[in-house]
């Protein structure tokens, strides 16, 4: 933010949080999701010492282990396998939303610390299968922190984002992740928004 000097941050999240809470038992780093970015730990697997030095032991590592971390980024990096749907609705009562909101709420204070304007976004989220049926009980339960943490520290929450009707099914191209028509609609809302609230001159 000191570099960028924006005078209004807009935060759009809460979806990629509920992913942490289908893992075993939720930690406050996430670090039962992924990988924890650590000097004393690899990202990849331990090359094999005695293999180091043949060319086509280097080629498979390339192939293996390499290229599709790029191709995939941090989001290829965790150890674990995702864990089967029919344990998900356990998993997100065992770990609530405690440690997501604690998070949020740190951050829009250290964003208003700096002088900054913050605005809270609920994340739009749509039901296409079973598994969407279960997870948007998470979502759910993250834009509701959202509307809280905005109302306790006096930020303003775009509720009408997730109103029924704000959307439909044409707007994304998958459960939540918007296409052009939906992006343009999204644009509008937040608009409109800002304008009401009196932030954009």
């Amino acid at each position: 933010l000191s570099s960028l000097q924006p005078d209004i941050v807009l935060l759009y999240e809460g979806i990629n949080d509920v992913h942490p809470r289908l893992f075993g038992t939720l930690a406050r780093d996430y670090s039962n999701y992924r990988v924890p970015w650590r000097s004393d730990g690899w990202v990849l697997p331990v090359p094999v010492s005695w293999l180091r030095a043949l060319g086509v032991y280097r080629l498979y590592y390339l192939q293996r282990h390499v290229l599709p971390l790029q191709r995939a980024g941090i989001g290829g990096t965790p150890p674990r396998g995702h864990p089967p749907p029919p344990g998900w609705a356990a998993a997100l009562e065992r770990n609530g939303p405690e440690v997501f909101e604690e998070h949020l709420r740190d951050l829009v204070r250290l964003v208003l610390a700096q002088g900054r304007r913050v605005v809270l976004l609920p994340q739009h989220f749509q039901v296409t299968n079973a598994r969407d049926a279960v997870f948007v009980h998470g979502v759910q339960q993250h834009n509701e922190v959202d509307r809280r943490v905005a109302a306790e520290l006096g930020v303003p929450f775009l509720a009408g984002l997730v109103a029924e009707g704000a959307f439909a099914r044409t707007d994304t191209f998958d459960n939540c992740h918007f296409n052009a028509a939906g992006s343009e609609k999204m644009a509008g809302y937040v608009d409109e928004f800002l304008q009401q609230q009196g932030l954009l001159r």
